[in-house]
């Protein structure tokens, strides 16, 4: 199968980025890529577009990370077709690396389902290889600390993840993680005080 050029005369991407600091590192990836950036906080128009000439990706900052099914399925269709609407062939939804989801709330599969709902095909990428991080065999691969692998130690609850950082030089280290959908503000400050445990289970 041949696919047509891209277009020259306008964007060829548009994404929307289901948070705010992902959107911006999407902008960042596709600008030192060559592709000149616009990152809007607000659905733009083609007339609000047209502002930008030579602009080659559009991105709209969004908060579907934190939001309901329900929300997803009543928002997200006018916002896709908005950015439909701007003419770029590709569509993109923006997920975190850490493949944040769950069924409740930032649902990934949701806003799936809503982006394929007329048909397509969407390649998956779970990945920043710029920072070294991505996803595969169920296990998050990152550069940080020396880590050159994370595999779960308990499961994601209600607090957060408990997770083993194995290093290069064959050493561990337990890291908890807590992504914005697990645990309250306060879910570090309790498990340091022995109130909670890393897989969301209060203490004994």
């Amino acid at each position: 199968m041949t696919l047509p050029p891209l277009p020259v005369d306008r964007p060829v991407l548009a994404f929307y980025g289901d948070d705010f600091t992902g959107s911006g590192g999407v902008m960042e990836a596709l600008s030192f890529a060559g592709l000149p950036t616009v990152l809007f906080l607000e659905p733009p128009t083609n007339e609000l577009v047209a502002r930008f000439p030579g602009t080659r990706a559009i991105g709209l900052a969004g908060d579907a990370r934190t939001r309901s099914p329900d929300w997803m399925r009543a928002e997200l269709p006018e916002i896709f077709a908005g950015l439909r609407a701007l003419g770029a062939p590709i569509l993109h939804y923006k997920i975190c690396s850490t493949l944040d989801s769950a069924p409740h709330v930032g649902s990934i599969g949701v806003a799936a389902e809503i982006g394929l709902a007329d048909g397509g095909i969407a390649p998956l990428v779970v990945a920043a290889p710029r920072i070294g991080r991505w996803q595969a065999f169920g296990t998050v691969f990152a550069r940080a600390l020396g880590i050159v692998a994370l595999t779960a130690e308990a499961p994601v609850a209600h607090g957060a993840a408990l997770l083993r950082g194995h290093r290069a030089d064959g050493s561990t280290l337990e890291i908890a993680l807590k992504g914005g959908q697990m645990g309250t503000p306060d879910f570090f400050v309790r498990l340091r005080d022995g109130q909670a445990t890393a897989g969301g289970t209060p203490a004994a």
